[in-house]
């Protein structure tokens, strides 16, 4: 039993990599206001079938961590776009900076309950260090969703505007900005997959050692019977 609470152990807390990689880290949809109407039905003239034209029915993208370093990396369309650009913050996100840094931390913190659960499981039998650890985990990831949601209502409240922070100034963004609207902005599947796997690793803690506990109550029991019946023999004799 020892052996495989062991193996179960590390096999769910290795998993949460891969979810983190894979699965969906963002999800973002945006709609257009009727300030772009001309811009709509100039477009309509190109796209004739109304439902397949952005402007009337908005956006709607899933970024994972994978697509995230292809872009970094150059194997993503999007990255030629990027070519020869260099990355800066912008100064006009800075309200909502201390949110993503700290949602950033909790996630590390939360991959480096997942590395402690796998090495502690390939060393060692104690079960109350990784459930510790992994509840551990679960709690910063939760935090880690709280955190974005806040920062995540800044851009869907209009108090910052993307397009403008990303863009810059000028005429054109500003109006193009007034006209974009961030309807959801969320995190992805990405963080119920490491809550599910961390909270199956106290589960699973749970449930082997309750059946080790009745167990040894059982054992218990059949020695005390065992005892019993060897002192009713010797009274005997």
């Amino acid at each position: 039993m020892k052996v495989v609470y062991r193996v179960v152990n590390a096999l769910l807390a290795a998993l949460v990599f891969p979810a983190t990689y894979f699965l969906e880290m963002f999800f973002i949809k945006i709609s257009f206001s009727d300030e772009l109407s001309d811009v709509s039905e100039l477009l309509s003239k190109y796209i004739p079938d109304a439902s397949k034209n952005p402007l009337n029915y908005g956006l709607q993208e899933s970024i994972t961590l994978k697509r995230i370093v292809d872009i970094a990396t150059g194997k993503d369309r999007i990255s030629t776009l990027l070519d020869g650009t260099s990355f800066s913050w912008p100064s006009a996100l800075d309200p909502i900076k201390p949110h993503l840094i700290a949602c950033a931390v909790l996630l590390g913190v939360a991959l480096l309950t997942a590395l402690f659960v796998i090495v502690w499981s390939i060393c060692s039998n104690r079960r109350l260090p990784p459930a510790i650890v992994a509840a551990v985990g679960v709690a910063a990831t939760i935090a880690m969703t709280i955190v974005f949601n806040r920062a995540a209502a800044h851009l869907m409240n209009g108090d910052l505007n993307l397009l403008e922070a990303v863009a810059g100034g000028g005429l054109l963004v500003s109006l193009l900005g007034q006209a974009v609207q961030i309807d959801v902005l969320v995190l992805g599947g990405f963080h119920n997959a490491i809550i599910i796997l961390l909270g199956l690793v106290v589960v699973w803690t749970f449930i082997c050692s309750a059946i080790e506990w009745g167990d040894a109550e059982a054992e218990a029991e059949k020695a005390a019977k065992k005892a019993k019946k060897q002192q009713k023999h010797g009274k005997k004799a």
